[in-house]
């Protein structure tokens, strides 16, 4: 058990320190050099005193180290190198060790370190190879006793214990568990040893490698002049790609611009250079629905765009443009529908996709809108986003009074003018917004400003004469000729628009410039001349009519005006059943009278806000609470505070309310309280306008 379990090993490792320190030692110390020791020459006595014997091939220190015929003598298998090669090496005591080392090595591993079945293939080994690690034989050797044998047995006299004490004194360390002086040779060390032993093979692999490295050196410059060439040609082809994509990207954005601009001939030629381009069909869509967009037949547009996020389902710009076209035929409700189920459930991608929906948005959210808008002019300035967010800032400026954002929506306009001289849709942007600055201005006292922007504001309805076909020429001029007091030439302007470019916008002015004039039965025939054709619905063309919603207040106007008013507003509650309209059909029963029945239709509307399908809820859901008698007028008024639009319609429904009850005077104080607003733009602004007069 003892010898099984790693006593063999130890018992050597004591045996050997004895051995060398006893008799090799102090042979070597008297200058005897024994050179041939090996196991049968070890003898171990009855009393465990190992001794050592045949001192026969032994010399002095001082003597040859050959025989007389000039042959090495001892037993090959444990002679060191320099006693085969003799006189070739200088042979000293440390021939002794190497001899003491490979006996150790046959005590552990039970065989000894060069086996042959010849004497040359033996001395071969010893000349020329590494002994096997003993543990590589027997896993059980301790590491620092294989390490010790192998110092030991080193073929370089220089590198093994240089004294037998020196090589027991470590011996006796392992036999104490003490730490060993011997270190492990290493991969490199094993290496350099090779490399010596065979100059000529280590010569050789050194060539090869060397021939191998510039091999390989020429290979990674050719592989590297191969991959720049390729990269060269795909940098090429990436820049000519980048350079097709602005190419198209170019002409879709001059094509959408031609399209704002109401330009038929000239948008059909550049649809057509952005389809050679390589524009998507969706993409042809989205410029064709802009394209009617601005000619006013929205009807039309959103055919083109209905189809567009057919084939862009990802696309938040054309469902932007979808929810713009419905909110220009009318239909806030459906709009809004399409804001809350696709645009916020998107991801903004493009500029396009910020611009878009930052213009939605404007009309529902200012300064959101304004957020957006600035997120796309940074990804791509363009003279189309600068018209876009001109037009957003000033509807915020109107809503605010705010003199600075009127004049950062100016410096847009001139933006917009200088990247696309006489483009339609920046001068009537720019008409726009200088009449808002005007009326920013003079609240605020500087009539001198207010006056020279103004001035700037003619100048620019003068240039867009020259686009009859412009719905938006229209719109924007009519304005300029309503805030300078020129109201003999509203109505033939607004008669002229509404004949050479029809559409909701210049049919709502031509009704309200026939209203002013008293032409009360003329309003109703343009209010009646909309009907469903090319597909659309009688119901959905009344929706988009733009004037629908108001035919209670013409029709009050004319014989049997109370009942006709009342037929108008039954019928209305079947179109309008959703959107803001919804909320304005109280104000029908205020004006002819009926107060308890707006208050009951008021309640019972509180009760479905999901038909309130608006970014501006909690403001309708005033106004019913205000027409329901659930709030003051006070605190109605006292929570509008901040927007002059929802202040123009709070006053608006308060003056209602006053006239439902016969007080006139009070009335009045409202409808003109509305009007100081100064909300041009919005229908309940005009709306207490006309009443008063």
């Amino acid at each position: 058990m003892w010898w099984a379990t790693g006593g063999r090993e130890r018992w050597a490792a004591r045996s050997a320190s004895r051995r060398r320190d006893r008799n090799v030692g102090y042979a070597h110390a008297q200058g005897v050099i024994h050179r041939d020791i090996k196991p049968s020459n070890l003898l171990l006595s009855p009393v465990g005193r190992l001794g050592m014997n045949d001192f026969g091939l032994a010399r002095m220190l001082e003597q040859p180290g050959m025989t007389v015929s000039g042959e090495f003598v001892g037993s090959p298998m444990y002679m060191s190198p320099e006693q085969i090669a003799v006189g070739r090496a200088p042979l000293d005591h440390r021939t002794d060790i190497y001899s003491l080392g490979a006996t150790l090595y046959e005590t552990l591993t039970l065989q000894p370190p060069f086996q042959g079945v010849r004497r040359d293939q033996v001395i071969a080994q010893i000349m020329h190879k590494e002994p096997r690690p003993p543990r590589s034989i027997n896993r059980k050797i301790p590491q620092d006793l294989e390490t010790i044998c192998l110092k030991m047995m080193e073929k370089d006299p220089d590198k093994r214990y240089q004294t037998a004490g020196a090589a027991a004194e470590d011996l006796r360390r392992y036999v104490n568990r003490f730490a060993i002086s011997a270190r492990r040779v290493g991969p490199i060390g094993k290496a350099i040893r090779w490399a010596k032993r065979s100059k000529a093979l280590a010569a050789a692999l050194c060539g090869l490698l060397l021939l191998g490295l510039l091999a390989g050196v020429l290979a990674y410059r050719e592989h590297r002049a191969r991959r720049q060439a390729i990269e060269g040609q795909r940098r090429a082809l990436e820049g000519q790609r980048i350079a097709e994509d602005e190419k198209r990207q170019h002409a879709i954005e001059r094509a959408m611009l031609i399209a704002m601009s109401a330009d038929l001939d000239g948008a059909d030629q550049a649809i057509g250079e952005a389809e050679i381009l390589g524009a998507s069909h969706g993409s042809i869509r989205m410029i064709r629905g802009l394209l009617a967009l601005h000619r006013g037949d929205s009807r039309q547009a959103i055919m083109h765009l209905e189809r567009a996020v057919e084939l862009l389902p990802g696309s938040v710009a054309a469902y932007s443009l979808l929810a713009t076209a419905y909110w220009a035929e009318g239909q806030g409700d459906r709009s809004e529908i399409i804001f809350m189920n696709h645009i916020e459930k998107l991801t903004a991608v493009t500029p396009e996709d910020y611009l878009f929906k930052g213009q939605v948005e404007s009309l529902m959210d200012p300064p959101r809108g304004l957020k957006t808008l600035d997120e796309a002019i940074r990804r791509r300035d363009s003279c189309i986003a600068r018209v876009v967010r001109s037009e957003a800032r000033s509807g915020f400026a109107v809503d605010t009074g705010n003199v600075d954002v009127a004049q950062s929506a100016i410096e847009d306009a001139k933006v917009a003018k200088s990247m696309m001289p006489g483009n339609p849709v920046a001068i009537a942007v720019s008409l726009g917004v200088h009449l808002t600055a005007a009326d920013a201005h003079r609240d605020a006292g500087d009539k001198d400003g207010a006056d020279e922007f103004l001035l700037q504001a003619g100048r620019d309805a003068r240039e867009l004469e020259r686009f009859p076909a412009l719905p938006m020429s229209y719109d924007y001029r009519l304005g300029y000729l309503r805030e300078t007091g020129q109201r003999d030439s509203i109505l033939e302007l607004a008669r002229k628009g509404y004949q050479q470019a029809e559409s909701p916008v210049t049919r709502w002015w031509y009704v309200v410039a026939l209203y002013e004039r008293g032409e009360f039965e003329k309003a109703m025939q343009v209010i009646e001349s909309v009907g469903g054709t090319g597909g659309v619905s009688r119901r959905d063309a009344k929706l988009g009519s733009g004037v629908h919603y108001m035919r209670p207040f013409i029709v009050a106007e004319l014989p049997d005006g109370p009942s006709l008013a009342l037929q108008a507003y039954t019928e209305n509650c079947e179109v309008f059943v959703a959107g803001y309209n919804i909320i304005f059909n109280q104000a029908t029963l205020f004006l002819l009278g009926m107060k308890s029945e707006a208050m009951a239709a008021s309640i019972e509307l509180h009760k479905h806000p999901e038909r309130l399908t608006s970014l501006r809820r909690e403001h309708m859901l005033r106004i019913l609470d205000y027409c329901g008698g659930v709030i003051s007028a006070d605190e109605f008024l006292k929570a509008e505070v901040g927007s002059r639009f929802n202040q123009c319609e709070a006053h608006f429904y308060v003056a209602l309310d006053r006239l439902s009850q016969g007080d006139r005077a009070g009335a009045r104080e409202h409808f003109q309280k509305a009007l100081a607003t100064r909300v041009r733009w919005f229908g309940e602004y005009h709306w207490s306008r006309l009443v008063l007069v």
